[in-house]
């Protein structure tokens, strides 16, 4: 007998414990053990990112015990080294540059990071914020910045450097809640933004044995559009919107 079966409707989940009895859940969305790492974005990731493009502060969470899939979901098949792995089906992965003739007059047409099935949410992000950038109105100019934190043993430690290890949360009129003092990286393609998400997981505190004695480390990206300019590329298949016209 299974011990979790799945309801009728998107959002019920059901355990059986030994006893025969039945307990019943229901969710927003439930994902049983065919979803894809595509549905998991397109379903709870992607509207967040939608929502922080239009001017919305954003949080997306996962949340669970040891060895339950968080790190896999929001970073992939292989969260040590994102922009050089093996993808599923054969397919290979890494930075690939957009297809060019020569440099741009602003610089080198941003990389790219292959797809693969496996693609975690961090990935699938990072390429649609770029994403969005490149296909938006010539007038608008972004700048997408990182930084990288981990609550380890009740103090929030700066993994873009290490060295900042017990920094503070603060509040301002205009910026709201922030973390004072932490770095952030200006990054200009997602295969740059990815790396840093890299060097970042390099600087987690190593777990002892126990359950539940490290923190997830926490990303935040800041995006400011302005004007005059946006992002350019020599790539020829431009990149598609966010929203797609509704037939």
């Amino acid at each position: 007998m299974r011990c979790i079966t799945y309801g009728e409707g998107a959002g019920n989940v059901s355990l059986h414990s030994a006893d025969r009895s039945k307990h019943t859940f229901r969710f927003d969305k439930v994902f049983d053990e065919s979803s894809s790492q595509a549905d998991v974005y397109g379903d709870a990731g992607r509207p967040i990112i939608e929502a922080a493009l239009e001017g919305f502060n954003s949080c997306l969470l996962a949340y669970g015990q040891t060895g339950s899939g968080k790190t896999f979901t929001m970073s992939g098949a292989d969260a040590t080294a994102p922009t050089d792995s093996t993808a599923a089906d054969g397919a290979e992965s890494g930075v690939v540059g957009a297809a060019a003739d020569g440099d741009e007059e602003d610089g080198e047409a941003p990389a790219r990071v292959a797809a693969h099935p496996l693609m975690g949410v961090i990935p699938r992000v990072a390429r649609d914020l770029f994403e969005y950038a490149l296909d938006a109105d010539e007038t608008v100019e972004f700048s997408i910045s990182v930084s990288m934190v981990e609550i380890y043993m009740e103090k929030i430690r700066c993994l873009l450097d290490p060295a900042k290890n017990n920094l503070q949360v603060g509040e301002d009129p205009v910026k709201g809640v922030y973390i004072k003092e932490v770095s952030e990286v200006d990054v200009v393609d997602e295969a740059e933004l990815l790396e840093v998400m890299h060097s970042g997981n390099s600087n987690r505190a190593v777990a002892a044995t126990g359950e539940s004695t490290r923190e997830e480390p926490v990303a935040a990206r800041r995006r400011h559009a302005s004007t005059p300019r946006k992002p350019t590329t020599s790539d020829p298949h431009p990149a598609p919107s966010l929203n797609p016209p509704q037939a």
